[in-house]
């Protein structure tokens, strides 16, 4: 789905199971723990399943879709999903662990997304939100979506765990996709009986399918705190300084300040897609102290 990538731990599970989703008008639901791995036969189908799966939805002709998939019987450390996020990682880096694990693997074209998949089965949730997204009949994929802005904004103002569904400012709802994809809308909280119940607030087109995710949105586990002077390109981090050079605007409405700390300076950008936040970044002055985010 898009650039994110997705892991799934398939077995047998116990009795304590919670409803994630709907699918073709049938209950889902997840078991609360593992009780058994699946046996090879099962495997075998598993990986028969994904592979095809992958082949018929991905956008192979899309110059930018690079897709992969992973199958393991063994979870990666989760320091595989830590670089990730924080570094650049080659793909060679990952190949040799795949082997080493004796994984089943395939990547298409540049191969790019077998990081992100290898990095999604690494992850270890103990620090998650959820999301639960809603899909819309195949029939609709690529038409204008049909979603109540006003259900969005009453959606928001009833519930206490979600977040970032609307913004009020440039009366923008932020549930919404804007590519042409099947999904009709995603909603993100920490609570997923409130994510259900919010879910059923939001008038819409039909919704064919939903389905509840564990997701990292939200956690901040790209952001690593740092010394300007030990910051590498293509980094997201945490950074604590003064400002030293005052904001500034260039074409295109982005607005560029420097800081320092006692290793050294490092530029900083607000970007137009930031809106109202560069307003706050236009009052700095020389010598505030700030902490910066960023990659």
């Amino acid at each position: 789905r898009g650039n994110g990538a997705i892991s799934l731990q398939v077995g047998v599970g116990g009795k304590d199971k919670i409803k994630i989703g709907k699918i073709g008008g049938k209950d889902v639901f997840s078991s609360v723990e593992l009780q058994k791995d699946v046996n090879e036969l099962e495997y075998k189908k598993i990986k028969k399943t994904v592979k095809e799966t992958v082949e018929e939805h991905s956008k192979i002709k899309d110059v930018n879709t690079n897709p992969g998939f992973v199958v393991l019987k063994n979870q990666p450390d989760f320091g595989v999903y830590q670089k990730a996020v924080t570094q650049v990682v080659l793909l060679d880096e990952i190949i040799g662990l795949l082997h080493r694990f004796d994984a089943d693997f395939k990547g298409y074209k540049n191969r790019r997304g077998l990081i992100g998949a290898t990095s999604s089965v690494s992850w270890e949730s103990s620090d998650k939100t959820f999301e639960v997204i809603a899909y819309r009949e195949k029939k609709k994929w690529g038409t204008k979506r049909l979603v109540d802005d006003e259900s969005v904004k009453l959606m928001d103002k009833s519930t206490k765990t979600t977040f970032d569904n609307y913004d009020y400012k440039n009366n923008h709802n932020r549930v919404t996709p804007s590519s042409p994809c099947p999904i009709l809308y995603g909603i993100r909280g920490d609570d997923t009986e409130e994510l259900i119940d919010s879910s059923s607030m939001i008038k819409s087109e039909l919704v064919e399918s939903w389905l509840i995710f564990e997701t990292n949105q939200g956690t901040d586990d790209h952001l690593r705190k740092k010394e300007i002077s030990d910051v590498a390109p293509f980094e997201s981090v945490i950074v604590k300084g003064t400002v030293e050079q005052p904001p500034y605007t260039i074409k295109g409405g982005h607005v560029l300040f420097k800081i320092k700390d006692s290793t050294g300076t490092i530029d900083c950008a607000a970007y137009e897609p930031t809106k109202e936040f560069r307003h706050v970044v236009r009052d700095l002055v020389i010598g505030d102290v700030v902490e910066v985010y960023g990659g």
